[in-house]
């Protein structure tokens, strides 16, 4: 059973609308244990329900671990247009490693007179508009998001061959193919945590074990069982190295929630992308599939997943084999994933590039 916190900084009519019921909702619930205001157990869940999103600091919230989940729900700043907003929300949930930042705007004098706009850390977002069942929307998406099972071991193997260290001709394209993607914006420049203290770069690092943020993916086979992929964290504009930005993963364990990669010696810190998972189940379903590319971007008139589910999940990997088998050619197309962004397969990297090159008239930004 899951532990909750439910927290607030002061009150406001909307969100004090959304805290209560929600909180009931969560005491009510079997899957889980709702903590007292003095409880001093950690918690598997923190949701913070705030009138300034800057009360954050004063909470003091952060994750414990990759598998917890924290959700914060601010009043937007009336002055702020809705890009301006999206920004400062997601700069908001990085300072507490937030799964899901909510910023609320307010058009009315009635508790249910808001539109409410939800960050997820991919940049996608969607709006809960206030109504009579706003909270049981809400309550379930909570519950949709929270409980679920995260792959989080990632195991590193320091004996890279020196041969495969040199780099192959799968590596070389990857770095020719990140290139392309930067020249066209494809893939924006990786988030530098200056605004964080140095305890809380740390804390950043252990628990989602990335120094930076990036975004976007991508991976091609270098045999029948293992596959080359873009680091976490690095720049993905950028794939020079063997063993930090480009790495061998080398066995995908469902079972045992095991990512294996395979470096030189030397970059013992090095972690798969949180996406490998998805690239391994993919391969392993779709043997005539030889690469894939995912950037955060979306398009209209392609299937998308049902759900988005939080990166590095089962669910997720579930999910975006479902969305696969639902297209006319799942080894060669582009998937949409829900509130994330698309996934592109093909024969080869070249053969990813052509699709996203015919798509590219069309092609809008998350967070856009």
């Amino acid at each position: 059973m899951k532990t909750v916190r439910m927290l607030r900084t002061g009150s406001h009519p909307v969100l004090d609308g959304l805290f209560d019921p929600v909180r009931q909702r969560f005491a009510d619930s079997p899957q889980y244990q709702l903590l007292s205001d003095d409880s001093k157990e950690p918690a598997d869940v923190i949701l913070a329900f705030m009138p300034d999103g800057d009360d954050i600091d004063q909470l003091g919230i952060q994750r414990r671990t990759y598998q917890d989940f924290v959700g914060i729900f601010f009043i937007a700043d009336a002055v702020e247009n809705d890009a301006q907003r999206v920004v400062r929300s997601y700069e908001i949930g990085l300072r507490c490693m937030a799964n899901l930042a909510g910023y609320t705007e307010v058009t009315g004098d009635g508790p249910q007179d808001y539109n409410m706009t939800l960050i997820t850390p991919e940049r996608g977002h969607e709006v809960l508009n206030g109504s009579d069942d706003a909270a049981d929307w809400l309550f379930n998406l909570l519950l949709q998001r929270s409980d679920v099972t995260y792959i989080d071991e990632n195991i590193v193997h320091t004996d890279l061959s020196e041969e495969l260290c040199e780099g192959t001709d799968v590596t070389r394209k990857m770095q020719d193919m990140a290139r392309r993607l930067d020249d066209l914006d494809l893939v924006p420049s990786a988030v530098v945590l200056d605004g964080l203290s140095d305890r809380a770069r740390r804390r950043f690092f252990k628990v989602l074990g990335q120094k930076q943020v990036s975004y976007g993916n991508m991976s091609a086979r270098h045999d029948a069982d293992v596959f080359w992929m873009s680091g976490r964290g690095v720049n993905k504009a950028k794939l020079d190295v063997i063993g930090k930005d480009i790495l061998l993963v080398s066995k995908f364990d469902p079972d045992a929630r095991e990512i294996h990669i395979t470096v030189p010696s030397g970059f013992e810190d090095s972690r798969a992308s949180i996406d490998s998972s998805i690239h391994a189940t993919i391969y392993r379903e779709f043997p005539e599939i030889g690469a894939m590319i995912h950037i955060h971007w979306f398009v209209d008139g392609i299937v998308y997943t049902d759900e988005h589910y939080p990166c590095g999940t089962i669910e997720l990997c579930e999910s975006t084999l479902d969305g696969l088998k639902q297209t006319d050619d799942p080894q060669r197309t582009i998937l949409g994933l829900a509130n994330h962004g698309i996934i592109v397969t093909g024969n080869d990297l070249e053969d990813c590039w052509a699709q996203i090159e015919a798509k590219l008239p069309a092609l809008e930004p998350a967070g856009s």
